[in-house]
């Protein structure tokens, strides 16, 4: 399995989506520590995103531990991130959309999960919550049933109707020959019949 650093506006995104889907994240790893990022400033979002930013590198240095940073697979600009790329870096709003999210989400989460602290990491609470927050956004998310749906509002679906089997070519036959006489005749089309009836 290979992974690599993701880049800066990666992380960003991220967290932007936490604080768009209003995330509130309790890790509890060192004592409980509640994350609630629709209240979070630029400063606290830029501190939050070089935690987690740290965390990829350091599976990507766990995966390839021969390796210095600046020579691991992905973007070679710094690990370092700056308040400028918090808050310069800017999507429209259409760009959190929940699929967009969780994908990006999973991404993370595959570069990221290389070293034996990852699952107990804030990274990970991060990545799962995040995720669980944008399947909450989904269509059609908020009226479904919150268990088992009903069977009977879920009739089985129709019969499925079998292929129609594709058309097949019939074999061109070859042309028979007469003779008549000493002269064979081979009928042949040229498509000028139609001029000499």
């Amino acid at each position: 399995m290979s992974a690599w650093i993701v880049n800066r506006e990666h992380i960003i995104y991220l967290v932007k989506a936490a604080k768009i889907f209003k995330v509130v994240l309790s890790h509890t790893r060192f004592g409980r520590k509640i994350y609630r990022f629709e209240e979070m400033s630029d400063d606290t979002l830029l501190e939050f995103a070089q935690t987690i930013y740290n965390e990829n590198v350091k599976s990507v240095s766990s995966r390839y531990p021969d390796d210095p940073v600046d020579e691991l697979p992905g973007p070679t600009d710094g690990t370092t991130l700056t308040l400028k790329d918090v808050t310069d870096t800017v999507w429209n709003t259409r760009a959190f959309d929940p699929v967009q999210v969780i994908k990006s989400a999973d991404c993370y989460d595959y570069q990221s999960c290389e070293h034996d602290d990852y699952e107990k990491s804030l990274a990970s609470d991060f990545i799962k919550t995040l995720i669980s927050h944008a399947t909450g956004k989904l269509d059609g998310y908020d009226g479904a049933e919150w268990g088992r749906p009903d069977p009977d509002e879920w009739p089985d679906p129709p019969a499925k109707q079998p292929k129609p089997k594709p058309a097949t070519k019939e074999k061109a036959k070859k042309p028979s020959t007469k003779k008549e006489g000493k002269i064979t005749i081979v009928p042949q089309s040229h498509g000028l019949e139609s001029l000499f009836g």
